[in-house]
């Protein structure tokens, strides 16, 4: 679509965001657990669809699977465009951009992505372990907004958020795994 389209598209979606955090002010545990599912399940039903924004989620993959083949994602001899990982370019292998670049996200994340691809290596696997984390910040808020005796819905901000389904289900953005350790702490 048009940037017009989008534009537009995003707009009503944060007018209906906007109302429903309007209207799930002082909901009860029930229709709380019942939003945040819903929320899940909006992430879930996006897991399989072709990466929405941009293909970052594509390079978290061929990276754990450069490791898994003995390569190293940080050196130039492994970069995705080296003639020595021909026979593993596939469509995800196609998808990194820019392929002249070497890695540039931590170690950390470097073994993460080793190990989910390891479990399943695909794109949609990444995306679910994204999608797993976030989950998992959305426990630790939980739990903050209870000990400092905030409304549980404030949950529902981040949950329902557009943005934040777009670009973690939608996209595989890898912010979430941060983004649980920054909660943790």
């Amino acid at each position: 679509g048009s940037p017009r389209a989008h534009l537009l598209a995003f707009a009503l979606a944060s007018l209906g965001y906007l109302a429903g955090l309007r209207a799930a002010r002082g909901c009860g545990p029930g229709a709380l657990r019942a939003s945040l599912g819903l929320a899940l399940l909006w992430r879930l039903l996006l897991v399989p669809a072709p990466p929405l924004l941009s293909d970052d989620v594509h390079r978290y993959v061929w990276e754990g699977r450069i490791q898994l083949h003995g390569g190293n994602p940080y050196a130039w001899r492994d970069r995705p465009e080296a003639e020595r990982w021909t026979a593993l370019r596939d469509d995800v292998g196609q998808g990194v951009n820019p392929r002249s670049y070497t890695a540039i996200y931590p170690p950390l994340w470097q073994l993460v992505a080793r190990g989910v691809v390891a479990l399943h290596d695909s794109v949609a696997a990444m995306k679910l372990f994204l999608v797993l984390c976030e989950a998992g910040c959305w426990l630790v808020l939980a739990r903050l907004l209870r000990r400092r005796g905030q409304a549980p819905e404030r949950l529902l901000i981040w949950a329902w958020h557009p943005a934040a389904l777009v670009a973690i289900a939608g996209s595989g953005h890898n912010e979430p795994f941060g983004l649980l350790f920054v909660t943790l702490a």
